[in-house]
């Protein structure tokens, strides 16, 4: 006879499998000799509906959708690991392009603005302080010891000039009517050469 077992755990059916009509228990735990429906679409399994006490009661078609992630519209991830488990309404199967996609409207994804923006300031004044500040130490050093040397104060200015243009640079973009560029890179305006000696002439 043919016999039709399922996964204790998750319920889902096992493939048939043949008993001798004379064995003992020809149907054991976890086992009905109710034939699994054939005509499954994909996407589903078939699941073993159990009574309250445990005993066999109807095979039912179930959505599988274990090991699919979805995001809901906060921007939280979430991982489906069990049987039955719908995508909740309004959620996208897609993850965000980047860090910076945290919302969706449950079709698309969107720029968080305000997280841009904090991102962009971040990325500015890490710029100011990497390389701005460095600079404009170093050439106020060497304007110092330039004193009656009007040649090398001149050379000097002229670097702290074009760092200080670069820095208030950096500062206006939020003025920037584009500010913060959700779709594009930021034009960063071109940082000035690193400071340099003078060499006389």
């Amino acid at each position: 006879m043919n016999i039709y077992p399922w996964k204790e755990d998750t319920k889902e059916a096992l493939p048939h499998i043949k008993k001798d009509d004379r064995h003992p228990n020809p149907i054991g735990r976890c086992e009905t000799d109710v034939p699994t429906p054939t005509d499954i679409s994909a996407g589903y399994v078939v699941r073993a509906l159990l009574t309250v006490e445990g005993w066999f009661k109807a095979w039912e078609l179930v959505v599988d959708n274990r090991g699919k992630e979805y995001w809901t519209q906060d921007g939280v991830k979430h991982s489906i690991s069990d049987l039955g488990v719908e995508v909740p309404a309004g959620c996208l199967m897609v993850p965000p392009p980047s860090s910076l996609y945290l919302i969706h409207d449950g079709s698309s994804w969107f720029v968080d603005l305000p997280l841009l923006i904090k991102a962009r300031r971040q990325e500015r004044d890490g710029k100011l302080l990497a390389s701005y500040s460095p600079a404009i130490e170093q050439l106020t050093r060497w304007i110092d010891i330039a004193e009656g040397d009007p040649a090398a104060l001149g050379h000097y200015k002229t670097q702290r000039s074009a760092w200080h243009a670069w820095a208030d640079a950096l500062c206006d973009l939020p003025d920037h009517p584009d500010w913060p560029w959700p779709e594009d890179e930021i034009p960063w305006p071109e940082q000035p050469p690193k400071p340099t000696r003078y060499a006389a002439p």
